[in-house]
């Protein structure tokens, strides 16, 4: 049933909201049909919110439609993870140098304190696991991305940021520690040493190291 906690969002804002959270953490599997009553009685809700939320997934590029055989989740490819990784280290990287000058000791710090709340704190239900953990993970590399100043790194990051969510899920619900707690620390360590092309190489060496445990994960399914 449709989560009323956010109350000045409207019902068909409501049913997008839940179908989209469904999609990401794959509650809905890449490849299922979503038909409009099949998702009425699911989110019990009428057609008219299912219908709306449904056209603005396909216009996010979630969902596919056959003819005769309506909404399909889309699979995506590998080529797809590939292409969505090589963009996110190019725009990281950018974000990262442009943010080196305006670091403080202070947000360096700041971004320890949260690096060190390890993997292995992080509790919960599958679901909220992924969510929380991805969180954890994101606030470390949005970080740079909002220090940069760069509203088109931003805006392009946004974009994308919930398909890099996407494919990170499966990996995320079947490996719960990993290694990114000491790559973020490392690169922290490099910025305080002010060792600034050090921890650029960091950085791209720890979404490279994600992006092929993605496409090794998503070979092995």
């Amino acid at each position: 049933m449709i989560n009323q906690r956010v109350n000045h969002l409207t019902l068909a804002d409501k049913v997008y909201e839940e179908i989209k959270k469904d999609i990401l953490v794959h509650k809905i599997a890449p490849g299922s049909k979503l038909g409009e009553s099949m998702l009425s009685e699911m989110y019990q809700v009428s057609a008219t919110p299912i219908r709306e939320a449904l056209k603005r997934l396909r216009s996010d590029g979630f969902l596919e439609y056959q003819p005769y055989g309506g909404h399909v989740l889309k699979q995506i490819s590998l080529k797809e993870i590939c292409d969505i990784y090589d963009v996110r280290n190019s725009l990281e990287i950018l974000a990262l140098q442009q943010a080196s000058p305006c670091i403080t000791k202070e947000d360096l710090i700041f971004l320890e304190q949260n690096a060190m709340q390890t993997v292995e704190k992080i509790t919960g239900k599958e679901d909220e696991f992924v969510i929380t953990y991805n969180k954890w993970n994101d606030e470390f590399h949005q970080f740079f991305i909002d220090k940069s100043m760069n509203s088109w790194i931003a805006k392009t990051m946004k974009s994308i940021n919930d398909y890099l969510f996407w494919t990170r899920v499966p990996l995320t619900k079947t490996k719960r520690s990993d290694q990114s707690q000491s790559e973020h620390l490392s690169i922290i360590n490099a910025l305080k040493k002010e060792q600034v092309n050090e921890a650029i190489s960091l950085l791209s060496n720890h979404i490279r190291r994600v992006k092929q445990e993605v496409i090794d994960f998503e070979k092995m399914r």
